[in-house]
């Protein structure tokens, strides 16, 4: 379980890169997370231990009986984590053939590829580096984060080219479990590894102005990475950052009750299962961040409904401050970005 991940990360801590030679990052974790990684270790731990063993005094009973609810609570979230996210069944030798596949096609086009891991909090999270000799100095990163069913090794190419033709590099990286990192997909880790990226871009790769790009589950995924980061230091360096949420719903608790039943909303709250892109964009807004929404109009859109997308629900609450909307019934929920939009989209992050 990710709880004796987290314990053995605490007493076998992995050191940082000082540079981009350096394949592993270890990214900086808050006290509370700390607190938070050790007491889900100790919790895990002494459910396990105790159990077998009569209690003689009924304090330590009740501890017991609540250690293990706990316990029982988190494997119900990592349970229902796997059956959110499908892309950590995609098969890890496949998604070498597509990486080794993709790398070849693009480094024959000028792109240079360099897999990195990032870790934080005891999990790992496969991530590449796409740059070029055009792109190298421009000072601009994309992090992107993808679908429900989607590893990054099977969106090589079209990320490259597509961050490309905004003038940005890209760094790409897999979800939980996802490839070769490892962890669950429990919320916190749902956010720790683009949040992890998110360092990175700012301390390694000294970013001047990073985009961070969520594409439908991976709008929630970013929102929880944007709710977990301190922009404190980014923003004393004046990094520019700008925000898009590509096709992508509220929040995941509203959507899941949508697609399934009622039942489901109990369910979330007790397990703690949520990606509210409302939060982060009220703390965007805060921050004065940029933060462009993408999203399909009526029927275009065939996976997220009108009532359930990011759009709607802003607009509805008027948290429109740093907000630019790109919506239209022309806008498909997995095909390309028409082009002419593009040309919005290019201004609107020129202008940061």
């Amino acid at each position: 379980m990710e709880s004796w991940n987290s314990l053995l990360h605490y007493f076998l801590p992995r050191g940082s890169p000082q540079n981009l030679e350096n394949s592993e990052f270890d990214a900086r974790v808050t006290l509370q997370e700390k607190i938070m990684r050790v007491f889900n270790a100790c919790i895990v731990t002494y459910a396990i231990l105790s159990w077998p063993l009569k209690q003689e005094h009924r304090r330590s009973e009740i501890f017991r009986h609540i250690a293990m609810a706990l316990t029982v609570r988190k494997l119900l979230a990592v349970i229902a984590g796997y059956r959110v996210y499908s892309a950590v069944f995609r098969e890890k030798k496949k998604l070498k053939e597509k990486y080794e596949t993709a790398r070849l096609k693009l480094v024959a086009v000028g792109f240079e590829l360099k897999k990195i891991t990032l870790y934080k909090s005891g999990s790992s999270y496969a991530a590449i580096l796409i740059t070029s000799e055009k792109l190298r100095d421009t000072g601009t990163w994309t992090i992107n984060a993808l679908g429900v069913c989607i590893a990054m090794e099977q969106r090589l190419e079209n990320l490259a080219h597509y961050n490309c033709s905004l003038g940005s590099n890209t760094l790409v990286i897999n979800g939980p479990g996802v490839g070769e990192g490892c962890g669950q997909p429990t919320r916190y880790q749902f956010g720790a590894g683009y949040e992890a990226g998110m360092q990175y871009a700012e301390t390694i790769l000294k970013a001047q102005r990073i985009i961070l790009h969520g594409h439908s589950l991976g709008g929630g995924t970013m929102s929880e990475a944007i709710l977990q980061h301190d922009f404190t230091y980014g923003l004393s360096q004046n990094i520019r950052y700008v925000c898009i949420s590509d096709r992508t719903f509220c929040d995941l608790r509203t959507i899941a009750v949508h697609q399934t039943h009622w039942i489901v909303r109990p369910l979330f709250i007790l397990l703690g299962l949520q990606l509210d892109g409302l939060a982060a964009a009220k703390k965007l807004s805060a921050l004065k961040i940029l933060h462009i929404i993408i999203q399909g109009e009526g029927d275009s859109d065939h996976i997220i409904d009108d009532g359930l997308s990011l759009a709607t629900h802003l607009k509805r609450q008027q948290i429109t401050d740093y907000k630019e909307f790109i919506v239209s019934n022309l806008i498909d929920h997995s095909g390309s970005f028409p082009n002419e939009y593009q040309e919005r989209l290019q201004k609107h992050i020129n202008a940061v």
